[in-house]
C-alpha cells in the first residue's frame, strides 16, 4: 500500500509539472501579446524540487500507516467483532 501511494502521489506530482510546462508554453505568447510582459520557462529550481519531493514523501508516509494497521492487525479481528 505504502508502494502504491507513493507511485499515486510520483504520477500526480509528474502530471502537475507536465500541465503547467505545457499551459506555460500556450500561455506564455498570449500574456506577452495581450499585456507586454514576458514570462520566462525556466526549469524548476531547488525551492520547487524540494517542495515537490516533499509531497511524494508525504504521499508514501499517508500510505504506510493504514498499510502499517493492516500488518498488524489480522482480518479476523478486524471483522470478528470480538467473537
Amino acid at each position: 500500500m505504502t508502494t502504491e501511494a507513493g507511485l499515486i502521489s510520483f504520477i500526480g506530482a509528474a502530471a502537475g509539472v507536465i500541465l503547467l510546462y505545457v499551459l506555460m508554453f500556450i500561455g506564455q505568447p498570449l500574456i506577452t501579446a495581450r499585456n507586454g510582459l514576458y514570462v520566462p520557462i525556466s526549469a524548476p529550481g531547488l525551492k520547487d524540487q524540494i517542495i515537490i519531493s516533499t509531497l511524494i514523501l508525504s504521499g508514501f508516509l499517508a500510505g504506510a500507516v493504514p498499510a502499517y494497521r493492516a500488518y498488524r492487525y489480522s482480518v479476523g479481528d478486524s471483522l470478528g467483532g470480538g467473537l
